[in-house]
């Protein structure tokens, strides 16, 4: 009997932990229209929007560094840069957003190696994107957030 809670227990554990990204960033759910929060997520992105998917729900950022005064600057060509991915989850509302930030190194070769997420500047930009839907929007149209089709 002992085995079998241990077994699932651990089998339970696996499961969970297979669910989850290691430095993926979770902003929880957003109570926004798709295309409000498809703005919100492309300005956000430092560096500027690199492509999008074909249902414009995950955003990949332009490569960029980090300068020693905490702001982002462009960086294609640096030793080290990151590369931000935003994915916008759900059909219908509360979408959930999912941010994560990846490192990459050149090596002698002159190619680039993935080194893994890096969690503080998923935290950053997750930050940023949380500020700019908090802020009151100046252009958005009422509207629009009751249409029926």
């Amino acid at each position: 009997m002992n085995k079998i809670v241990f077994a699932a227990l651990f089998s339970t554990f696996l499961f969970i932990s297979a669910c989850s990204t290691r430095g993926e960033i979770d902003l929880g759910e957003q109570n926004r229209s798709l295309m409000d929060l498809q703005k919100v997520v492309e300005a956000s992105l430092p560096g500027g929007r690199r492509s999008v998917s074909s249902n414009a729900r995950t955003f990949t950022s332009n490569y960029f560094g980090v300068k020693k005064d905490g702001t982002f600057e462009a960086a294609p060509e640096a030793s080290t840069r990151y590369a931000a991915q935003v994915v916008i989850n759900g059909d219908r509302r509360p979408y959930t957003i999912k941010v994560i930030v990846f490192k990459e190194k050149r090596s002698s070769g002159g190619e680039y190696d993935k080194l893994g997420p890096d969690e503080g500047l998923g935290r950053v930009v997750s930050r940023r994107i949380q500020k700019a839907l908090h802020e009151r929007r100046e252009d958005r149209s009422i509207i629009d957030d009751f249409r029926v089709f």
